[in-house]
């Protein structure tokens, strides 16, 4: 999951990008843990201090180590499912996707879903010496 503080309309910062602690996929197939996921955005809304205007959940992230990063037909439904399962409660969520790039540079693909059904391409860019060494 990426958890985000808004530094200013349309202008976020990803804060912690977490990753899933128990199996639940393979190469080519991720299933996400609700509950898990519940539970963390809940102690990182803790962690900030409850600012949910501020602080946030954002969205998603995964790695597509053998194809490009963009997002597949699989991850294109999921994150359909995910805004539809936020009943209103935001008007977007964010999928970002990284690779290694045959240069061994790492490549992101970060796009945003809207409840209107469109999709954005995002930019991305990231910052110096971004490293969270906290859980």
């Amino acid at each position: 999951m990426l958890f985000g503080e808004q530094l200013a309309e349309g202008d976020f910062r990803i804060v912690k990008a977490t990753q899933q602690a128990l199996g639940g996929g393979n190469t080519t197939r991720f299933n996400r843990r609700g509950f898990h996921a519940r539970t963390e955005i809940k102690r990182l809304h803790n962690r900030y201090g409850g600012h949910a205007t501020r602080f946030n959940y954002l969205g998603e992230w995964h790695s597509h180590p053998n194809v490009p990063a963009f997002p597949s037909v699989q991850d294109e439904l999921t994150m359909r499912e995910l805004l539809a399962d936020q009943s209103g409660a935001v008007n977007f969520l964010v999928l970002a996707i990284v690779r290694l790039g045959v240069t061994r540079a790492l490549e992101i693909g970060a796009f945003a879903y809207l409840t209107s059904g469109h999709k954005v391409l995002c930019k991305v860019e990231p910052e110096n010496n971004a490293y969270d060494n906290g859980d």
